[in-house]
């Protein structure tokens, strides 16, 4: 599959004819560069996981984490910017704009915490097994002669 997807810059010139065919192209493009819209998820221990999303210019209120039905949800909301006076963007690259994310997680999995460092957002799983489920040893002993 690596193969094929060295071609995806060769299918670049063909943007903008068809916007049919344009997202796939993007897709292609993305997977070709190893880019997932910003979002890592790490195993970092044999029942903990961590999620980092990149949540540039949102501040800790800007954003809310829910798990409902085991989805994961966040959310990010920018206030309404206001206009600078005498200043004209060429280009917006982080225009102020709301997203929305969401993560199914696996059963018995729980959130144990969250954390905003330099624009990245990390919220650390872990999996609670309950005590029926937990792996059990078997002693082998003399139980009585039968």
């Amino acid at each position: 599959m690596a193969g094929l997807l060295q071609f995806a810059p060769a299918f670049r010139a063909t943007r903008g004819f068809d916007p049919f065919r344009a997202p796939l192209f993007d897709l292609v493009d993305r997977l070709a560069d190893g880019r997932t819209d910003g979002v890592n998820i790490a195993r970092t221990g044999e029942d903990t996981f961590r999620i980092e999303l990149a949540v540039p210019g949102f501040a800790e209120n800007e954003i809310e984490i829910t798990v409902d039905n085991r989805v994961l949800t966040v959310k990010g909301t920018k206030p309404a910017e206001a206009a600078e006076e005498g200043v004209t963007y060429l280009s917006r690259g982080f225009a102020p704009a709301s997203f929305e994310r969401r993560f199914t997680l696996a059963e018995h999995v729980e959130v144990a915490a969250a954390d905003l460092a330099a624009g990245v957002l990390t919220v650390s799983l872990i999996r609670k097994l309950p005590e029926e489920r937990q792996p059990k040893r078997i002693a082998i002993g003399a139980a009585g002669n039968a």
